[in-house]
This record gives structure tokens, sequence and C-alpha cells, in this order.
């Protein structure tokens, strides 16, 4: 009753799970829940935190609606299919199911950090307007992990939404992600992705076509960890390069912005190979988006006017 009203009065945080096979995975997401409500009240938030399980797989609908787990906790929503979707349904059935103000969309696999929403929260209310909180991670896989950026150069870029039209996707998983539920746009919602792997790429697409949609703070805190599975989606190349040519065609028609980006990668989707690699993307992309040499000019006036003011 408490976490309802607090919801309605315009609060609190969803943390969006879609599950495939997923049941496995349960204490460690439950685990991550738990953690998590309990940084959010040693910190002083007085907002809630509410799980969304989306379960996609219909086979075990049963199973967990009736996981003795689950039915112990009064914050926690499910949203059962009864047939496959697809990732982005199942993201978009979370989104609309939960009733949290900040949410992050974490893949059952992945893992985030006990005071994530402690963290992403206290970034995001340090830049008026934001919408988007980006925190740092780390790729994980048998006995190797590396940083997701190594710079903060490399991070802050993936707050730049004109970086997105013209070199694609800044942000690994929509895990290392705390946005406002109202930031996210109505097409989204609406022009579902039939194949897997890039939705979270057109999310961001989507966003900078609307008026302080894509207005994103970077948080330097290592709180997320991608870790490959052999069964990511953005391992296979040729379904990734099928989702990514779905993207462009329904970015088509959003705005000058969206015809740019639709442009651009029709152009670098009939060039790539196998691989999804495009050899020639430096050149399509100053042939589809003509801004990017004038940024390099205004950049290099810029320092010689700054020679100039030092002599």
């Amino acid at each position: 009753m408490e976490l309802d009203k607090a919801m309605n009065a315009g609060g609190g945080f969803s943390l969006i799970v879609p599950l495939y096979k997923g049941i496995c995975h349960l204490d460690s997401i439950l685990a991550i829940l738990a953690k998590n409500r309990a940084a959010l009240k040693a910190a002083g938030i007085d907002l809630p935190l509410e799980l969304v399980l989306v379960n996609d797989y219909p086979a075990d609908n049963e199973a967990v609606q009736n996981d003795a787990r689950l039915q112990n906790l009064s914050d926690c929503r499910l949203v059962l299919h009864e047939k496959n979707t697809g990732i982005h349904q199942a993201r978009i059935d979370g989104v609309t199911a939960c009733r949290g103000e900040f949410i992050t969309m974490l893949d059952q696999d992945d893992w985030i950090a006990d005071n994530y929403f402690v963290s992403q929260y206290r970034a995001l209310q340090k830049k008026k307007k934001a919408t988007l909180a980006i925190c740092n991670g780390r790729w994980v896989s048998p006995g190797r992990q590396r940083r997701i950026y190594k710079f903060y150069l490399s991070q802050s870029l993936a707050t730049h939404y004109m970086v997105y039209p013209h070199r694609g996707n800044y942000i690994v998983s929509p895990g290392m992600v705390l946005m406002r539920r109202s930031a996210i746009p109505q097409p989204w919602m609406t022009k579902v992705l039939h194949n897997n792997g890039a939705d979270d790429s057109f999310l961001w697409f989507l966003m900078g076509t609307v008026k302080d949609g894509f207005i994103a703070v970077a948080n330097h805190r290592f709180l997320y960890h991608h870790i490959f599975t052999g069964t990511n989606c953005s391992e296979d190349h040729t379904q990734m390069i099928a989702s990514i040519r779905e993207v462009a065609e329904k970015m088509k028609g959003e705005g000058p912005m969206g015809d740019r980006i639709y442009t651009m990668f029709a152009y670098r989707m009939h060039f790539a190979d196998e691989t999804g690699k495009v050899p020639q993307a430096r050149f399509i992309d100053r042939l589809c988006i003509g801004y990017w040499d004038n940024y390099n000019r205004a950049l290099g006036l810029a320092r010689k006017i700054l020679k100039v003011i030092k002599k």
C-alpha cells in the first residue's frame, strides 16, 4: 500500500527485467533488488524500488507465477506472455506495467552494483532536466574483465546525442542507464522491432528526435557488468545487422534527424560485410551527414584562435 502511494505520487524506481528461460537467474535478480533497496534506505532516499519481471518464455509462466520467492514480494509485478514476442516487446510491456518515475531495463544475466540506484539517481540530479544517467561498467567473460569506457572522454561522448547518428550506439546496454520514464518516446512503444538486438539503439536515436529527450549525464562509477554467456544478441552479427536495418527503416519519417539516421544506416548496412563491419564507414558517414566536416573545421579554427590568444 505504501509503495502504491509513493508510486502514484510520481516518484520511485522500477527495475525492469525481461526473462527468457530465466528462472535460473531469479536468485541473483532478487539479491540485486534487496541490496539496492537497502542502499536507498541507508542513503536517506525515501523512494521505493519495484521489480517488474516480464516472462517471454510461455512454458515457464506457471513456474514463474507460482514461485514462492516472488509471491512473498509485495513490490514485484509480473507480466506473463502467452507467446514469445522478443526483447523489444518485453521491454515495452515492462515499461507499460511499471509505476516508477526512474527506470532501468536490465538483461536477466547482467549485474548492477548494490548502490546502483543511489549513485545513478544522484548523478541524474546534478544536471538540470537530465533524462539519462549513463554509468561505466565492465565486459565480463570467462577469465577476463575489461572496462566498457576506458577513458572519461569516451564515456563523455556517450552523453552527446550528435555522436549517435554519426557513429552509432555508444551505450552497451540499457542496464547502464537510469532514465526518466517520461522521456521514452511514443514511437519506441509502438514501432516494435521483430529482430532482437538493436531496440536500445532505436530508443536512444528516437529520444534525440524530440525536444529535451536526450539530455544525458555521465556517471563515472563502475556499476554495471555486461556478462557474455555465448547467447548474447550482440554476438550474433547476422541478427544484429537485420535488427539495425529494421531500426533504420523505422527511423524514416521521425523528423529531420530520423531521416538523417535512416540515410546513414541504410548506406552503412548496404556496404556491411558478413561480420557487420563497414570498411567505408568514414567516407559514407561524411557523405550522408555533412556536419562532421563542419565540426572539424570549427575545431581547427578554435585551436588557431587559442594559439593567437596565448601569444
